[in-house]
């Protein structure tokens, strides 16, 4: 589970235009605590460079759940990001 959470993390930083663009779009609204979240959320990724090892403390800060399933891991950070990582 820890080589799916850096690949997971280091896919994101890979396509980040993509993921930001997703994740503002759940800034808006009236929910205070909600664009707060997120907007710290997002910080974590604004300046992130691909990480070799698994990072406890980050892991902690992004991740909602992991889910496993027959062959494929599904990782679930907060917000809704789901990214699927296959299990060899």
């Amino acid at each position: 589970m820890f080589l799916a959470f850096v690949n997971t993390f280091n896919a994101i930083v890979e396509n980040i235009d993509y993921f930001m663009e997703k994740w503002k779009g759940q800034i808006e609204g009236e929910d205070i605590l909600r664009i707060v979240t997120v907007k710290r959320f997002i910080a974590n990724f604004q300046t992130a460079q691909p990480i070799e090892w698994f990072d406890t403390e980050l892991y902690f800060k992004l991740v909602e759940k992991i889910t496993v399933n027959e062959n494929k891991l599904l990782v679930c950070l907060l917000y809704g990001t789901e990214i699927e990582c296959e299990v060899e």
